[in-house]
């Protein structure tokens, strides 16, 4: 059926990380990325890649910077924060982090390592 108007258009998913070592009872809420979150996440890309290619732990930081929000949908964490943030946060809520970022995000590489799982 083709679409006559775009006025259903789903609200962006969320979810709920606990994150005990940033602060007791702490959580941090990963919002699917929209269109501008692609252009923060793009333009941090292009702001921390070195000699055209962008460190993975700058890149995942980027993910994160651009889908961290509070209950608003406010961002949490700002562009300039991004070498701090890979410097200083721990690699263990880094990881839940990001796999909660995966899973609400179609990305390339979930689906290149999906695929090489898939393969073996």
């Amino acid at each position: 059926m083709i679409l006559k108007n775009l006025t259903n258009i789903p609200k962006v998913k969320t979810k709920l990380v606990k994150v005990p070592e940033l602060q007791k009872n702490g959580e941090i809420i990963i919002r699917q990325m929209t269109i501008s979150e692609t252009i923060i996440f793009n333009i941090l890309v292009n702001e921390h890649a070195e000699n055209g290619l962008i460190v993975t732990e700058k890149n995942i930081m980027a993910k994160l910077i651009s889908s961290m929000v509070d209950e608003e949908g406010n961002h949490i964490a700002k562009p300039s924060e991004l070498l701090t943030l890979v410097e200083n946060m721990p690699h263990k809520v880094a990881s839940r982090l990001y796999v909660a970022y995966l899973e609400l995000n179609d990305d390339v590489e979930t689906t290149s390592i999906t695929e090489k799982k898939s393969k073996s």
